[in-house]
């Protein structure tokens, strides 16, 4: 009876996978299919995340772009940057008026003083009403001290028939004016150079904080090297002043006659001033001594 031996045979070649490029065919066969789908799972979103976040300022600028892109006539309050007021004239019922300002608290004002300047301030048109929502015909701008205060326009109610262009009176126009020109954005103006001096002027308290530190430092500084010095300088001197005394008093006291011993003395003794005191009694001996003589 013949054996049989089991022939085992060769493993598959399969395709490399992305882990095997990564990390190569060494480590592969030890890989898991588990480990090898949520490794393709996280190649695959590295490159989507890459891709985003390379598009994201070509996406800001496009949010930008479609934010001053209006059609012209019609006030998207959710597509643009202004702020809305909208109101009617009592006596001229078939205009519904709007200004627009790009001041956010002057808006809220400017709400606030219409009603006391006799006109009504009237709802804003619905998002979907596109006959409410557009047909503004512009009037004009209010400028003030080189600020813009806001752009006046109208819409009418009741759209004649014949399609007959009509316009408010030049009184209600004229109001409509004097309401932008009597109030300013104080308020805005205020905060918009505040929010565009506070980092520049928060840089420069900081520079002139550091700069008096440094001063003090400094300062401090060389007014220590300054006291070394001092203490230094006048120690020298007098040493130097000291031993020359030292030299002169012991040339004296060789000079005397009959031989007498030179006597030394050192430093200490000359800063005590003892020995300015033996220098002076061997001055009168010598003296008395050289009288006898003569």
């Amino acid at each position: 009876m013949q054996s049989t031996k089991s022939v085992q045979s060769p493993p598959l070649l399969s395709s490399p996978t992305p882990l095997t490029l990564l990390w190569g065919s060494q480590h592969s066969h030890s890989v898991s299919p588990t480990s090898l789908s949520l490794t393709n799972m996280r190649l695959s979103i590295v490159p989507s995340i890459v891709l985003s976040v390379l598009l994201l300022p070509t996406t800001f600028a496009k949010d930008i772009e479609d934010i001053g892109a209006e059609i012209p006539g019609c006030s998207y309050q959710s597509n643009t940057w202004h702020k809305f007021v909208y109101f009617a004239e009592p006596f001229e019922p078939s205009f519904v008026f709007q200004i627009s300002t790009v001041w956010d608290h002057y808006a809220k004002e400017l709400s606030r003083i219409i009603p006391s300047e006799g006109f009504i301030l009237t709802a804003p048109p619905e998002k979907y009403e596109t006959g409410d929502f557009c047909r503004w015909k512009f009037l004009f701008d209010v400028h003030s001290s080189s600020i813009m205060r806001g752009h006046v326009s109208y819409q009418e109610r009741d759209v004649d028939a014949t399609g007959a262009y009509r316009m408010p009176s030049n009184e209600t126009l004229s109001r409509v004016r004097a309401v932008l020109l009597d109030h300013a954005p104080v308020r805005d103006v205020f905060l918009f150079v505040l929010e565009a001096a506070g980092p520049t002027f928060f840089l420069v308290v900081i520079l002139l904080a550091a700069k008096i530190y440094l001063h003090r430092k400094w300062t401090k500084q060389e007014d220590v090297e300054l006291a070394k010095s001092a203490d230094e300088e006048p120690l020298a001197k007098t040493l130097e002043l000291d031993s020359k005394g030292v030299a002169s008093l012991q040339g004296t006291s060789d000079k005397r006659d009959g031989g007498d011993d030179v006597q030394e003395y050192d430093v200490d003794s000359i800063r005590s001033g003892d020995v300015f005191s033996v220098s002076m009694n061997s001055l009168s001996d010598f003296g008395s001594e050289t009288r006898h003589t003569s």
